[in-house]
């Protein structure tokens, strides 16, 4: 006779050791990359303050480099938010054994990869628009 399962239990998915261990290295470098691009996005912005405004004497060119430099970092530490919330749930929720933070970590890495496969094809319809029009051009030419 077959025994009914709840639809959480499906797969019969157990969290052994091995797996909370590379779950907390994985948490970990995902909280040293978050760092690092946050640190990154920082000095990106300060850089082009500091060229800007030591190349240019017209303000129009000297705050077209900072306003693309604020939205690059304003997308890196958004998208890095998200990871560094994972790493931090899921290294909470394996210390406290919290099924409610784990969710939440796995709720944040999802996400995560969902930003930046949003990323991914905006830039290649970019690319591929930017292709056609060279091609268009080249053959007018």
């Amino acid at each position: 006779m077959q025994t009914e399962t709840s639809s959480d239990d499906v797969f019969g998915l157990a969290i052994d050791a091995h797996s909370r261990e590379l779950l907390r290295t994985s948490a970990t470098w995902a909280k040293i990359i978050a760092i690092v691009s946050f640190v990154s996005a920082g000095v990106s912005v300060l850089s082009a303050v500091i060229k800007s405004t030591s190349m240019s004497e017209n303000v129009v060119a000297m705050a077209a480099p900072i306003v693309g430099s604020l939205i690059t970092a304003a997308i890196t530490v958004a998208l890095n938010l998200f990871l560094l919330r994972f790493a931090s749930n899921i290294a909470d929720s394996l210390s406290n054994m919290n099924q409610q933070q784990f969710n939440s970590g796995a709720s944040n890495l999802r996400i995560y990869f969902k930003f930046i496969g949003i990323l991914i094809i905006i830039f290649l319809s970019f690319f591929v628009l930017a292709m056609l029009f060279f091609f268009m051009g080249a053959g007018l030419g």
